[in-house]
């Protein structure tokens, strides 16, 4: 999956669950955010006073990148 320029924060992590990991990873706390909705990447990134290609850099690995399987938990036993 590839990034488009007009995607807003709340777009990609929707596209991604990786890339919830990349933000919260770079301490942005834009999932949960009332306007990640209304801010681009770029913004997001000049914001919080990162790197914007960095930071598109490694929002495009993780959309590139296969989601993990989730684990299966385990039924608690009753005492």
């Amino acid at each position: 999956m590839r990034r488009r320029a007009d995607d807003s924060v709340d777009a990609l992590m929707r596209r991604s669950p990786a890339v919830l990991r990349v933000f919260l990873d770079h301490g942005l706390l834009c999932p949960g955010c009332p306007f990640a909705r209304l801010h681009s990447l770029d913004y997001a990134a000049q914001a919080h006073r990162l790197d914007a290609a960095a930071l598109r850099l490694v929002i495009e690995k993780a959309l590139a990148s296969k989601p993990r399987p989730r684990r299966a938990r385990r039924a608690r036993a009753d005492p």
